[in-house]
């Protein structure tokens, strides 16, 4: 690997009390649930963290403690509001059903609920991302994050995600780990969400 080569690890928060409830969760934060906690505990034991330098998070409660779970004190730890997931702004904390009642979630815009269109929300991550990788200097760096935004950054790097029917919660699971580059300034997509069992 070259020596101007980032690469990011973004695993997804483990189940939270509003995933079991099926509740729309963007800005608006829940406990992780007690699979959730497993899911976190289960990711620190089975994958390898060893060549990661530092670990980031959104603020949100959910993420910071995934990301604690799973590096266990191994490495150091930070937060970034950057990292937030979308803001679904008046749809936050309704039921999915009665947001997305077709099962899928095509808009692509929440502005009109007073939320965030979703490219904006993938500009804030990328940006936040870049800051991150130019303050710290490192070369491997894992964020915890949320569903939809991990999903919105697979859209903007292939299109094969934007023309996939699955929900998020399938498409982007609970504690899965997508690998994302970044090399001569341009991201690219390394490995799809995984999950490390």
């Amino acid at each position: 690997m070259c020596d101007d080569t980032v690469v990011f690890y973004l695993v997804r928060h483990g189940q939270t009390v509003f995933n079991k409830k099926n509740r729309v969760q963007g800005w608006c934060d829940s406990p992780l649930s007690e699979l959730g906690i497993q899911q976190a505990k289960d990711l620190g034991k089975n994958w390898d963290i060893s060549h990661i330098q530092i670990a980031y998070s959104s603020t949100s409660e959910r993420a910071v403690d995934t990301r604690d779970y799973v590096v266990s004190g191994r490495i150091p730890c930070f937060e970034h509001k950057g990292f937030k997931e979308i803001n679904f702004g008046n749809n936050e904390g309704e039921k999915v059903e009665d947001v997305f009642p077709q099962g899928t979630i095509h808009i692509r815009s929440y502005e009109y609920v007073n939320g965030e269109h979703k490219e904006l929300a993938a500009e804030r991550f990328f940006s936040t991302m870049r800051s991150v990788a130019q303050s710290c200097g490192c070369q491997h760096i894992m964020i915890v994050a949320h569903g939809s935004i991990i999903r919105e950054l697979l859209c903007q790097l292939s299109e094969y995600y934007c023309e996939r029917e699955l929900p998020t919660f399938k498409m982007v699971p609970n504690c899965s780990v997508t690998t994302i580059g970044l090399k001569n300034g341009e991201f690219y997509l390394v490995e799809p969400p995984r999950i490390y069992k």
